[in-house]
């Protein structure tokens, strides 16, 4: 048997048609793993996420595509290009979309301290303000402002969430205001005590999630050696991923494991859960880390 061991490098002619068969079986494991809450995170770059978002839409089903992630990877791109890239993709589709659980970070009492305050010392104690208007239809009429008579209409192709009944009831409840100046556009008022259920969504732009140069000081730390792996992810950005996703008892498993970020992102969490939440956590789902560059 001939192996063909040439690179595959961008001056090859089948560059795309050699990572798309290298990639499509392996994706075809991961559904075969994925248990049918499951999901897969996959990180890509510019150079093969628009065929690979086309391979999982066959692989898991276009239906099944959960989102994107797009994570700010570093500063400045080097001038690399028309359009110097600064960041790469989080793909994440589910084996069965209907069978996924919540997804997003847990309601913790440190989150409640940044998030919520109590401006007006409300016996209820610390609350935020939340749109009062959906995308999706319903009820649709004018909330007069009580001080000063004006009335305001849901902004454009969006509904008010509560009747006329019960806006008038949380007016006089305190649970809708104007702003916290008292003049202007209706809101909701949520409490601290009242959010205790439920996540926090993770949201499609990541920022604040660690850089390449964070991993490669990682590593420096490590081993005295910052160029061990050329496209290392930061720890925080995988326990982020696992964050979000992972449920008590669930298994991950990591396709390229590469530099071991994900065990010590999922060690890490382990013991997060373990300090703070009271409860133990195996480890957590199907995961692969691997960009175009590094296959």
């Amino acid at each position: 048997m001939l192996f063909n061991m040439r690179p595959n490098n961008e001056s090859n002619g089948r560059f795309h048609t050699d990572w798309l068969n290298m990639i499509y079986p392996r994706l075809r494991i991961a559904r075969d793993l994925l248990t049918d809450d499951g999901v897969i995170f996959i990180s890509m770059d510019d150079n093969e996420v628009h065929n690979l978002r086309k391979i999982c839409d066959e692989v898991f089903g276009e239906e099944n595509f959960v989102g994107t992630i797009l994570w700010k990877k570093k500063t400045n791109g080097n001038n690399m290009g028309f359009l110097p890239p600064v960041h790469d993709y989080i793909l994440c589709y589910s084996k069965i979309i209907g069978n996924l659980s919540e997804m997003g970070y847990d309601i913790t009492n440190e989150f409640l301290k940044k998030t919520y305050s109590n401006p007006d010392n409300d016996l209820r104690g610390s609350w935020m303000t939340m749109d009062l208007s959906a995308n999706h239809k319903g009820p649709y009429f004018p909330i007069t402002n009580p001080l000063t008579d004006e009335k305001f209409l849901p902004p454009h192709g969006r509904y008010w969430v509560f009747n006329e009944v019960e806006v008038q009831r949380r007016i006089a409840d305190g649970r809708i205001i104007f702003g916290k100046t008292g003049t202007t556009r209706p809101v909701q008022k949520v409490f601290a005590s009242e959010r205790r259920v439920g996540k926090i969504r993770a949201e499609s732009w990541w920022d604040d999630k660690g850089m390449n140069e964070d991993a490669t000081s990682e590593f420096k730390t490590m081993f005295e050696s910052p160029k061990l792996f050329t496209h290392p992810k930061p720890s925080i950005l995988i326990l982020n991923l696992v964050q979000i996703a992972v449920q008590p008892g669930d298994i991950v498993l990591d396709f390229f494991s590469g530099s071991g970020t994900m065990a010590h992102a999922v060690m890490q969490h382990n013991a997060d859960m373990l300090n703070g939440g009271g409860r133990k956590v195996k480890t957590s789902k199907i995961y692969h880390g691997a960009d175009s560059r590094s296959l």
